[in-house]
């Protein structure tokens, strides 16, 4: 339910459509206002911004780091855009698999 409820936020599906931190952020019940600086790469350290909302939701961002990674192939938006292993949509969809899997 709650992945397919963040590709509905980033997608506009289901309203205004959300950034990609926000979009994984508002499908587990996380105020998305509170990610919304954190879209397209400007996430600190130039993580992905999905990766980035997994990472605080779950409490484990080293673990969040090393199964995104393994998946996209980056950390950072800017080498996952680059690198053109997944797509925008897909990195919401593994942060919210991740988020689902690691959330305590």
């Amino acid at each position: 339910m709650e992945i397919q409820q963040a590709l509905h936020n980033y997608t506009g599906k289901s309203g205004p459509r959300l950034n990609c931190a926000q979009s994984v952020a508002a499908a587990f019940g996380a105020d998305p206002q509170a990610f919304a600086a954190f879209g397209g790469g400007q996430a600190p350290e130039g993580w992905c911004g999905a990766a980035y909302a997994a990472a605080h939701l779950t409490g484990n961002p080293e673990a969040i780091r090393n199964a995104f990674q393994k998946k996209a192939g980056a950390i950072t938006c800017k080498a996952i855009r680059q690198n053109r292993i997944l797509p925008c949509p897909g990195c919401v969809e593994t942060a919210a698999h991740l988020t689902k899997e690691f959330k305590p």
